[in-house]
């Protein structure tokens, strides 16, 4: 999914690329009318929420404790958001192709130890 989100958006996808490059704005000196309002952090902050919330379940549903899902959870999402800043920056697809492959293991590894 997020390989196909990249390439359309033309490596402008990602909350932590769109977060940087509008919240930074007022750290350059421009007006405030360019900075993101809170109420939008707070509404990403929620769908962040939203998002571990739902591996977490899933996880669980999956036989792994609460607690390691939580972390997995975690992971996953920084992880991913993270490669997606990278994929933009890089305006290639490779560091997600690399975290996905990794992120598989570590989740097969944690469900199949269950």
């Amino acid at each position: 999914m997020w390989l196909k989100v990249l390439r359309t958006s033309q490596f402008e996808a990602g909350a932590l690329y769109w977060l940087y490059r509008y919240r930074g704005r007022r750290r350059r000196g421009q007006s405030d009318e360019d900075v993101v309002p809170d109420h939008l952090l707070d509404l990403v902050a929620h769908a962040f929420a939203e998002w571990l919330g739902l591996i977490e379940r899933s996880l669980c549903a999956e036989g792994v404790s609460a607690g390691r899902a939580r972390r997995l959870a975690t992971l996953v999402v920084g992880a991913m958001e993270g490669t997606a800043a990278m994929c933009n920056a890089s305006r290639s697809t490779k560091p997600l192709e690399e975290i996905q492959a990794e992120l598989r293991l570590i989740l097969s590894s944690a469900t199949a130890g269950v």
